[in-house]
């Protein structure tokens, strides 16, 4: 089995295969560069196996603060940090110890749909090759696996910092058009991540340190200093084709991520368990490539939906820079619903959490007040 990409979906799916995988890898580590803030679900970091050692700092709650009033995100926890390098580093071994030959500095030059791929030193056929490559998606472009992306740029900074807030907070500024900047404490409040991404890739780094410059001035950092400089691209497209000839798609490379924050680990490690499970049954020849194939579509299709319509929904609400949660969290200042209206929403599922929102009569009149107290 070939896997193109060692990043975390490619690593993730060979540690499940073990013997049976091989990954071609074009830097001379994993992990590197660093680009992702690392938050995820608690269910997501079970899901994956992630040590306690790489986890960082757990968060209860998220403030989402924009002009006219703020929402607060509860959980029990609501969400991890995850030591991002460190996880990549930790399936890395477990890719070595499972028994998978990892090819560093291995960069693929060429994938085709019957199967091989190209590398500067050789021509490789596979049974089936793994499409893993990340957010630079140059192969599943060629192969026409995606038609459309809404690509944003993020930059983020790990600072040390005397920090003055314990949870996760969210800003909707005009720094960040058409996204959102935010402040993750670390280190018992000793340093902290910043960032922000937009449209636009023009002058990031000083909207960040002008949005540093802001948390400074409101009290919400002190005494800080940048460390070091980390981001890339924050992916937000309509998710592409699973598989083309004997080619499947995971991760990025597809755009499988959650429409509203451009997380990927939850839906891609989804992905990778139910593509492991298909490929061993291949392995150990109880299915064709065809055939595993074709189940690894079918399994995958309710949540290939639920994401596409996470982002005809994000499109909706994103209007104006998200404009409809602007207007929700004016009407919740209002009617001292800071903390109901985002009570029911998933961190991992959130246009399914919607729409059983939308059955609930209570959180209906919740929604509805909000807006119309927003408008007001």
């Amino acid at each position: 089995m070939l896997i193109v990409g060692g990043g975390f979906s490619g690593l993730l799916l060979a540690s499940m295969l073990g013997d049976g995988a091989v990954v071609f890898e074009e830097h001379e580590r994993v992990g590197r560069p660093e680009h992702c803030a690392g938050v995820v679900s608690i269910r997501t970091a079970k899901l994956i196996g992630i040590p306690q050692s790489l986890i960082e700092e757990k968060f209860y709650e998220m403030k989402i603060f924009t002009k006219g009033g703020m929402l607060i995100w509860r959980g029990n926890p609501l969400a991890v940090k995850v030591d991002r390098v460190g996880l990549e580093d930790y399936l890395y071994n477990e890719c070595l110890s499972s028994g998978t030959l990892v090819k560093l500095k291995s960069r693929v030059t060429r994938v085709s749909e019957d199967g091989f791929i190209l590398t500067r030193d050789e021509k490789v056929e596979g049974e089936v090759v793994v499409l893993a490559e990340g957010a630079k998606r140059f192969f599943s472009r060629k192969l026409k696996m995606i038609q459309f992306s809404d690509d944003y740029y993020g930059l983020q900074a790990r600072i040390k910092a005397d920090v003055q807030v314990n949870s996760i907070e969210v800003y909707l500024d005009r720094l960040a058009e058409g996204f959102f900047a935010w402040l993750i404490p670390l280190k018992d409040r000793r340093e902290a991540i910043i960032g922000l991404a937009a449209k636009s890739s023009a002058a990031l780094r000083l909207r960040l340190l002008t949005f540093k410059k802001i948390l400074e001035k409101r009290g919400k950092i002190r005494c800080s200093d940048v460390k070091y400089y980390f981001g890339g691209t924050v992916i937000r497209g309509v998710v592409g084709k699973v598989a083309s000839g004997k080619v499947v798609g995971i991760g990025d490379c597809v755009q499988m991520t959650k429409p509203f924050s451009g997380g990927g680990l939850y839906p891609s490690t989804l992905a990778a368990i139910i593509m492991a499970e298909k490929l061993k049954k291949l392995i150990n020849g109880e299915l064709d490539w065809r055939s595993a194939i074709s189940q690894y579509r079918t399994t995958m299709s309710p949540l290939i939906r639920g994401l596409r319509a996470s982002y005809l929904a994000f499109k909706l609400v994103g209007l104006r820079d998200y404009l409809t949660i602007k207007i929700m969290a004016k009407g919740a200042r209002k009617l001292g619903l800071q903390d109901n209206v985002l009570s029911s929403i998933d961190y991992d599922e959130h246009f399914k959490s919607m729409l059983h929102s939308a059955l609930n009569p209570v959180k209906v009149l919740q929604y509805a007040g909000t807006l119309l107290m927003g408008l007001i």
